[in-house]
């Protein structure tokens, strides 16, 4: 996961903002998933501290967001907008064989969700971007959530 700030004309340049590879929720050889959740733990795992979540776990992969019967999320740390364009960069796919969508939510500092944008991934790792513009925040936190357990 990575987000950049955007030139006006929408290309990415090097500013980047936050960048996470999850290396450290990765378990190996070990084909079954992690079962305990990590929420509580997140800084022990992430490259940048002040992550927040809810039903994180390792995997064989990296990072795995939620249960079959409860959805997971990631919450970046706090962000230091200095333009008003944003690109999430990111790979995913279901753990279920289903396409699904999954959400990137712009909060500001009291939690107000300000912008929502999607993207379509199915089981099969896909590289992803999605560009939020004219952003008017200057602080804001990034929700991370999918209605299927992904990794």
């Amino acid at each position: 996961l990575e987000l950049s700030v955007l030139k006006p004309q929408g290309q990415p340049i090097e500013n980047i903002l936050i960048s996470e590879n999850f290396s450290r929720f990765k378990m190996g050889n070990n084909t079954q998933d992690g079962y305990i959740d990590l929420a509580d733990n997140l800084d022990e795992y992430m490259q940048n501290i002040g992550w927040e979540g809810l039903k994180v776990f390792t995997s064989q992969y990296g990072v795995k967001l939620g249960t079959t019967t409860t959805n997971g999320n990631l919450v970046t740390p706090i962000l230091n907008l200095k333009k008003s364009n944003i690109t999430i960069r990111f790979t995913a796919k279901n753990v279920v064989s289903d396409d699904g969508t999954i959400q990137f939510e712009l909060l500001t500092q009291t939690g107000k969700s300000i912008e929502i944008m999607g993207s379509r991934i199915n089981n099969v790792f896909n590289q992803c971007i999605i560009n939020f513009e004219n952003i008017e925040e200057k602080f804001v936190k990034i929700k991370i959530y999918h209605i299927f357990p992904i990794f």
